[in-house]
């Protein structure tokens, strides 16, 4: 008896490893193919910036005199590449404009961030943000759903913290700095992985008020500060068996959303600022620390 409960929990424990298995080397493919579409953007967006032309109108900072006109010559010179077809230029905004400071340099930016109204879900959030040098140059541009500069260590310049998402609203946070005539995404989540800390799609799993907390403190005691993001992941997908969580893709034993959640899962994330690499770091294997949220750590759309 004692023999034949040794060799069905033997079998047991091979399933449950080979499905991990099996399960690990999907992720890390959704990863690779994910990072690979990432930086075949990026890389296009690099060759399409040697031909742009400076951007004369931020010289009447922060008066403009013309939007429609403002509009036009911003779309000529950075080369706008949305569907002017659909997207009705009429309709377009200037939703901010400012001068700014980013952190690894002492010069003054402009930011403009341009509404082109709702053309379809490829042009989601249907704005663009443009981060300008004093003489017009374009630095860069991105499709943040929001934005704001933090103050991280003290009495420096700020970082650019971008909320980005997915139209299906799958989503994550990237911390820009100034460096060698760039900027660049000091926060890459899970070792280049895109940790989700925003998320409204509601497919097995979404967080609650949408957006993990975002807080900054030094966690180590090494005289750098550190970035946290905390909060609840509500699980909205699954059936019960016997006091064990079996998630089915689709199917449901009873309807469960954000207010009667199927399980709660408190989460904190801490990512430690290492000073060599000048990036932030995680701190734990969040991974295997999130087994149960394991397919919705990393944003996938």
């Amino acid at each position: 008896m004692m023999r034949k409960i040794a060799i069905y929990l033997f079998v047991f424990i091979c399933f449950v490893s080979c499905n991990k298995k099996k399960k690990d080397i999907e992720i890390s493919e959704k990863e690779k193919i994910y990072q690979e579409k990432l930086e075949a953007i990026f890389k296009e967006q690099e060759e399409k910036k040697d031909t742009l032309k400076p951007f004369k109108e931020i010289q009447n900072f922060p008066e403009i005199k013309d939007s429609l006109a403002f509009m036009k010559q911003l779309r000529v010179d950075f080369n706008l590449d949305f569907d002017l077809a659909n997207a009705r230029p009429e309709e377009h905004k200037i939703l901010n404009y400012e001068k700014v400071k980013l952190f690894g340099s002492d010069k003054d930016f402009y930011i403009i961030e341009y509404y082109y109204t709702d053309v379809s879900s490829a042009s989601f959030p249907d704005k663009k943000q443009y981060l300008i040098d004093e003489k017009g140059n374009l630095i860069e541009s991105f499709w943040a759903l929001k934005y704001r500069f933090v103050e991280i260590f003290k009495d420096k310049p700020p970082f650019l913290l971008a909320t980005y998402s997915t139209a299906k609203g799958n989503g994550w946070h990237e911390i820009y700095r100034f460096k060698k005539d760039s900027i660049i995404n000091i926060f890459r989540g899970l070792n280049g992985a895109y940790l989700r800390t925003y998320d409204t799609h509601t497919d097995e799993s979404i967080i609650k008020n949408e957006e993990l907390s975002f807080e900054i403190l030094d966690e180590n005691k090494d005289g750098f500060n550190d970035i946290v993001f905390s909060g609840k992941v509500l699980m909205i997908m699954g059936l019960i068996v016997e006091n064990d969580t079996i998630w089915v893709d689709g199917i449901n034993e009873e309807e469960y959303t954000e207010e009667n959640p199927f399980k709660t899962i408190d989460v904190e994330y801490v990512f430690l600022y290492n000073p060599k690499t000048e990036m932030f770091e995680p701190k734990e294997a969040y991974k295997m620390k999130y087994l149960d949220i394991n397919d919705n750590i990393i944003v996938f759309d």
